[in-house]
């Protein structure tokens, strides 16, 4: 009876968590993105986009050494709170120097913001053995889709009323929410003392991200998803992202359609995680709900081939993003679950970070590419790249159950071992 209390107050504490982490980031990337293009035009992205996974991979490897030294119990928690402080400096920035406070808003959200969403996930799959994670990872990415819809929406009225760079406090107010929501999680699960728990905690060393990659063909696989996913999604972001900026302008509608596009996004991401993830999952395993986001891609691509415009770009984006914050996240995060405690937190955020970023670098290196070589067919060429790398993705994703099952299975040998 205990047991279970801790248990469903750990899933209530989670939920929560989830909503309020998914707010802070979904509101961030909507101002970054208007304050940025609004500030210095759609023609500076690929090269932000390259800089801001150069500062990703720094912080990466920060984060790393300081997983080797402490908990991340504490770290992520610290993280949150110290990015909060940040946004508070950044928003006072952009009233002395616009420009400049656009391009710090930009690297922090995109380069620190993944790794925060990292870091709560790593703690909720260490707090979760397999089998419950498959039956509450869905109810826990949509609480977070609900805090990212209710974020957005509160994004367009800030910068209907107060402009754009007014979002930047309230930004700071959901990362210090965040940071005493991730820090009472992990108390929880320090608390709970069950045998689960115990096993998933790492008593010794942590061992290297990099040698735990080289040593596992299944995380290779799957980092290997993670890059083809972040380049096609990278591609398309620009094409999306230049034409808003052609049809709206560069002020404050900027952000009001940003706001209001990704309201739309998650609210149709909570109603398919809602209605699908849990089915979805069980009828077509891992491989092929982790692979729907390049599906969806892929079709948008080829519609926006035939009637090139905002509209089918933002038919092709959107779908994309939908199906990668639901059916993807419900099936990537239990890709996690039967790695042991040590090496995933060696391993984890390489991948969901270091790996996404490289890809958000390939991508921005194509578009500076096909601007070069290709620049009356600027827009074909870097959509059919695009649709090339969602191809490829899914070869990936399909090849990635075997390896599931045989983790899973030899995790559940060495538990049986142990006891």
């Amino acid at each position: 009876m205990t047991l279970a209390r801790s248990q469903s107050s750990s899933i209530l504490t989670a939920m929560v968590c989830a909503g309020t982490v998914t707010a802070q980031f979904v509101g961030g990337k909507a101002t970054r993105d208007a304050l940025f293009l609004a500030s210095l035009g759609f023609t500076a992205l690929p090269t932000m986009v390259i800089a801001t996974s150069a500062v990703s991979i720094l912080l990466l490897a920060a984060s790393s050494r300081g997983h080797h030294k402490i908990s991340p119990a504490v770290l992520v928690p610290a993280a949150f709170a110290a990015s909060g402080v940040l946004l508070l400096v950044e928003w006072y920035l952009t009233y002395k120097a616009r420009s400049v406070g656009a391009v710090v808003v930009y690297l922090h959200i995109s380069a620190l913001g993944p790794l925060l969403g990292s870091g709560f996930w790593l703690i909720i799959s260490e707090r979760f053995d397999p089998r419950t994670a498959r039956k509450h990872f869905g109810r826990i990415a949509g609480a977070g889709t609900l805090g990212g819809l209710l974020s957005a929406l509160l994004a367009e009225r800030v910068a209907a009323v107060f402009g754009i760079a007014a979002m930047l406090p309230f930004l700071a107010a959901f990362h210090l929410f965040s940071a005493w929501l991730v820090r009472r999680l992990a108390l929880q699960s320090e608390a709970a003392g069950n045998a689960t728990a115990r096993e998933r905690v790492s008593t010794g060393p942590t061992p290297s991200g990099w040698r735990v990659l080289a040593e596992a063909p299944y995380l290779r696989r799957l980092a290997l998803l993670v890059l083809l996913g972040a380049t096609s999604a990278a591609l398309v972001d620009y094409l999306f992202k230049a034409e808003a900026v052609t049809v709206f302008g560069r002020g404050d509608n900027l952000l009001r359609f940003f706001a209001l596009y990704y309201a739309a996004t998650n609210l149709i991401t909570f109603a398919l995680q809602a209605s699908s993830s849990g089915p979805v999952l069980e009828r077509f395993g891992l491989g092929l709900t982790t692979s729907t986001p390049s599906y969806a891609l892929l079709a948008g691509g080829i519609g926006g081939l035939i009637a090139p415009g905002l509209g089918s770009l933002m038919a092709a984006r959107g779908g994309e993003s939908v199906l990668r914050s639901s059916l993807f996240r419900s099936g990537y995060e239990l890709f996690y679950t039967p790695i042991p405690a040590e090496e995933k937190r060696a391993a984890k955020a390489i991948v969901d970070v270091g790996v996404d970023r490289v890809g958000d670098a390939l991508g921005g290196g194509l578009v500076r590419g096909a601007l070069l070589l290709a620049p009356a067919l600027q827009y074909p060429a870097i959509l059919s790249l695009g649709m090339a790398c969602s191809a490829a993705a899914i070869v990936a994703a399909s090849r990635l159950n075997r390896g599931y099952i045989h983790t899973l299975e030899k995790s559940l040998l060495n538990r049986a071992v142990e006891l």
